[in-house]
């Protein structure tokens, strides 16, 4: 099982500083400055490792975030974000050795 936060002072979104990945066995954090695209990072890190039947969800502070004005596309998200996460995603498990 995996768990997506996100990293962000209560109340101000602009302090947004990352998504990390928990699992069990390690915690992986993605910052790009895009909120978005960290965002649907995790989740193919996620699905990479876990496959696509991984059970992979939000924290709450997901939903604070979007609560407290922030933005990520959650839902329907543009191709481009998805192109960059994807790519994003790749290089980080390159670097890492999994990929």
């Amino acid at each position: 099982m995996f768990f997506i936060s996100v990293m962000y002072d209560d109340l101000d979104p602009k302090s947004y500083s990352g998504v990390s990945l928990h699992s069990g066995e390690k915690e992986d954090l993605f910052f790009s400055g895009n909120p978005t695209i960290d965002y649907l990072t995790a989740g193919f890190v996620a699905h990479y490792r876990g496959g696509l039947d991984a059970q992979v969800m939000c924290s709450s502070s997901v939903n604070h975030f979007l609560m407290d004005g922030g933005e990520l596309e959650d839902e329907n998200p543009s191709e481009e974000n998805i192109r960059a996460a994807v790519e994003a995603g790749k290089q980080y498990l390159e670097g890492t050795g999994e990929h």
